[in-house]
């Protein structure tokens, strides 16, 4: 599970250093979205690398199963967090689609089981 965040991570600093070099805007760009995906990757919600982390950490205290629910009951409230920050977004004139597509995606995750 930490296989794909830490290339991203990787990734990031090949490209920022390759900026550095040759101070092109565009390699900037990809070597940050590459950080923005990987700790993305690493929210503790269902689904997503970090979700798989968080309920094998919560596994050596709990049973599985509840370490599993725990997953989901926080994977609901990011979803419900980014869910309120899409409203308030388009409520303030900013519409971000990005953010309904989150909460939906995060959703998701935690009603489907595996």
């Amino acid at each position: 599970s930490l296989c794909g965040p830490a290339a991203n991570i990787v990734a990031f600093f090949a490209l920022y250093v390759n900026y550095n070099i040759a101070e092109n805007l565009w390699i900037l760009n990809f070597s940050l979205l590459n950080l923005i995906l990987a700790l993305f990757n690493l929210l503790p919600v269902w689904g997503l690398d970090g979700g798989t982390l968080l309920s094998l950490a919560l596994a050596r205290f709990f049973d599985i199963d509840r370490a599993e629910r725990i997953v989901r009951i926080v994977t609901a409230l990011l979803s419900a967090a980014s869910f309120i920050a899409g409203v308030y977004l388009w409520v303030s004139g900013r519409l971000n689609i990005s953010a309904f597509i989150v909460a939906i995606y995060l959703m998701l995750g935690a009603l489907i089981k595996r």
